[in-house]
């Protein structure tokens, strides 16, 4: 029998884990899907084109970039060591996403700790 404290303990802490750091990963390759029956009557059924993306996907995926950035501000950032120009638009790319994702998490921040009453310890 699952234990709810357990459980609820177990998710708060992924969840804490999670808000602490941000990781982008931008990949670059071919992917096959096999998108039969996702396109019925002219409309694309984006629920099963998910089911299949998240699944057994074949092809060859190679990390263009990565970065991974703790609350503190420690980084560590990996990029391909030859880019072309092309590569060079994907790597910018990436860096907006960085700068994206930071902005975004700082928001959820400030609205988090905005929901904590003050309290007068005076």
């Amino acid at each position: 029998m699952t234990n709810p404290k357990k459980t609820l303990e177990e998710k708060i802490s992924g969840f804490v884990k999670d808000i602490l750091s941000v990781d982008v990963v931008t990949l670059t390759g071919d992917l096959n899907l096999n998108v039969d029956g996702v396109v019925t009557e002219g409309a694309i059924d984006l629920k099963e084109l998910h089911k299949r993306i998240v699944g057994k996907l074949g092809g060859e995926l190679k990390v263009a970039a990565f970065t991974h950035v703790d609350l503190d501000g420690d980084t560590v950032q990996f990029s391909m060591e030859t880019a072309t120009e092309e590569d060079g638009l994907l790597l910018d790319h990436h860096r907006e996403t960085v700068k994206d994702v930071q902005a975004a998490r700082a928001a959820f921040l400030d609205a988090v700790t905005g929901m904590i009453p003050d309290r007068d310890m005076g």
